[in-house]
């Protein structure tokens, strides 16, 4: 993935593309909910969660993507 002159080559607009669709997906689930990036601490790497302000939604994982479909399945399943 690489960005020329401020364009991104076709595997990284791919790859923001799925974090935008990802994310306005968990959007349209839980108008509340936020995927936040935690730095790296004594705990491990960085690492990111989806969760609520005072309620996780997620567990952390290592990608946003990652944590963003964690948190669509849990969501859709609560709906169930």
């Amino acid at each position: 993935m690489k960005c020329y002159d401020g364009c991104p080559d076709g595997e990284l607009a791919a790859f923001l593309g799925d974090v935008a669709v990802a994310t306005a997906t968990l959007v349209e689930l839980n108008p509340k909910a936020h995927c936040t990036y935690f730095a790296p601490d004594i705990y491990g790497g960085s690492r990111w969660q989806v969760h609520e302000w005072g309620h996780q939604i997620t567990g952390f994982h290592s990608t946003k993507i990652g944590a963003l479909n964690a948190a669509i399945n849990i969501l859709k399943q609560e709906e169930k």
